[in-house]
C-alpha cells in the first residue's frame, strides 16, 4: 500500500517511520528532481504529516494507516517555490499510487496547477490537499481547485478550527471534508514527538483514512474512495455549514460504504470552474519584471497554452506548449535559452529574453503566464 507524500521531506530514521519510506526524491531549489538526494533529517513539517499517515503506534506515533508506505517527494520552502511544487506534483504522478497527500499550499491562485490536478484524476489518483490556515473566507491553492479533495481542520470536540479556511459556496464550496487537525501528536525530525495544529495535519489524517479504505477494498478506484469519504461525512450544523461542503469524516461509516457496490454511492455534483480559472491569466509579478527588463535580460515563467487550460481536454503532452513556444520564437526571432516540458501536464518552464516574451504575451494561444516563485508559501 503506497501513498504519495509531497511535503518538506522527512527523517526516515525516526523510530516510528523506519521501513515506512518506499521511495524518496527531492526537488532542488531550481525545480530539478534529485533522485539520489539524501534523506532530510530536519524536515519538521513533512516528518509530522508522515507520522500522522503511517506512524508506528508502538513507537508512540499513532498513524492512521500504520501498514502503509510512502513514496516521498521532498521540496524546499526556498528557491523557485511554485516551480518546485509543479515539479513535485509531476514526480508524484510517476509513482504507482492511488492516493496523494500534498500538504502544501500557496495563497496565490494560478491556473498552472489545474492541468496537474486533471492528470491526477486521469491516472486514477486521489489528490488530497489542505484548504489552508487563513480562516473563513479564504482558500489556498491548489486545495481550492476543482478536482482536489480539500480538507479543513476540527478539534477533538468536533469544532471547526478558527484557522481552518473555507472558500466558495454551494457545489463549489471548499473544503469538502473536515478532519482532526488541532493539537495532533506525531513525529519530529529528531526522533521525538510533538503536537501541532493545521489543515496539513487534517489532510494527512484523510490520506491515512483513504489508505484504510483501499486496504479494505484493494480494487476500489480513487473516485470510489472519495465518494465513500464524502457521502458518509457528518454534516455541520446549519450555522456552520459554510465551513465545509460535506462535514466531518467518519471512518467506520466510510469503511462500510466502500464495501458496498459502487452504484449505491451517490454521485457528487459537478464542480463549476471558479472565475479565476475561466479567463486568461497574466501573473502581475512576472509582468512587473517584464516591464522593467532590458532588451537583453533573461526572464523566467511558467506557461500554460489555451489548449491545455482548465476544463479542456489536453492535446498530447507537450504539444500545446511546444507549438506556442515555437510560434513566439519564430515571431520574435529569439528562441528561449532554456525550455523544460513537464511529463504529465502541458505546462512549460521557459527562460528567455524580453523579445520572446513580448511575442508570447501577444499570442492568442497563451492561457496563463506565471512567475516561477510565490511571495507567500504555506505548509
Amino acid at each position: 500500500m503506497y501513498i504519495g507524500h509531497l511535503d518538506t521531506g522527512l527523517n526516515p530514521q525516526h523510530p516510528a517511520l523506519r521501513s515506512k519510506v518506499a521511495r524518496l526524491i527531492a526537488i532542488g531549489p531550481d525545480g530539478i528532481a534529485l533522485p539520489n538526494w539524501p534523506a532530510q533529517p530536519f524536515a519538521s513539517h513533512g516528518t509530522h504529516t508522515a507520522g500522522i499517515i503511517c506512524g508506528d503506534p508502538a513507537q508512540g506515533v499513532p498513524g492512521v494507516a500504520p501498514d502503509a508506505q510512502l513514496c516521498v517527494v521532498a521540496i524546499s520552502t526556498r528557491g523557485k517555490s511554485l516551480l518546485q511544487l509543479l515539479a513535485g506534483m509531476d514526480a508524484l504522478l510517476a509513482f504507482d499510487i492511488r492516493i496523494a497527500c500534498m500538504a502544501i499550499g500557496v495563497r496565490k491562485q494560478t491556473p498552472v496547477f489545474a492541468p496537474f490536478l486533471q492528470a491526477f484524476r486521469q491516472k486514477g489518483i486521489l489528490p488530497i490537499l489542505p484548504i489552508g490556515n487563513s480562516g473563513a473566507g479564504t482558500g489556498h491553492s491548489p486545495g481550492c481547485y476543482p478536482g482536489a479533495l480539500a480538507v479543513g481542520a476540527v478539534d477533538a470536540q468536533g469544532n471547526v478550527a478558527q484557522f481552518s479556511g473555507s472558500y466558495g459556496q454551494g457545489d463549489a464550496l471548499k473544503p469538502e471534508l473536515l478532519a482532526p487537525g488541532v493539537d495532533i501528536l506525531s513525529a519530529t525530525p529528531h526522533g521525538y514527538t510533538k503536537r501541532r495544529s493545521g489543515t496539513s495535519m487534517a489532510c494527512a489524517h484523510i490520506a491515512g483514512l483513504a489508505a484504510r479504505l483501499l486496504q479494505a477494498r484493494p480494487e476500489a478506484t480513487a473516485a470510489e474512495i472519495r465518494q465513500a469519504l464524502i457521502s458518509t461525512a457528518a454534516p455541520l450544523s446549519p450555522n456552520r455549514q459554510q465551513r465545509s461542503r460535506y462535514g466531518i469524516v467518519q471512518l467506520e461509516a466510510a469503511l462500510e460504504a466502500i464495501l458496498q457496490p459502487a452504484p449505491s454511492l451517490p454521485e457528487p455534483a459537478e464542480e463549476p470552474l471558479p472565475a479565476f480559472l475561466q479567463t486568461r491569466y497574466l501573473d502581475q509579478r512576472f509582468i512587473k519584471k517584464y516591464e522593467r527588463a532590458g532588451e537583453k535580460q533573461e526572464l523566467e515563467a511558467l506557461i500554460l497554452p489555451e489548449t491545455g487550460g482548465p476544463g479542456k481536454g489536453q492535446p498530447p503532452i507537450p504539444e500545446g506548449s511546444r507549438r506556442l513556444i515555437a510560434a513566439a520564437a519564430q515571431k520574435s526571432g529569439q528562441p528561449p535559452a532554456y525550455t523544460r516540458y513537464f511529463q504529465h501536464a502541458d505546462v512549460a518552464h521557459v527562460r528567455a529574453g524580453r523579445l520572446f516574451f513580448a511575442a508570447l504575451l501577444e499570442h492568442p494561444g497563451l492561457f496563463a503566464c506565471s512567475a516561477v516563485d510565490v511571495s507567500i508559501f504555506e505548509m
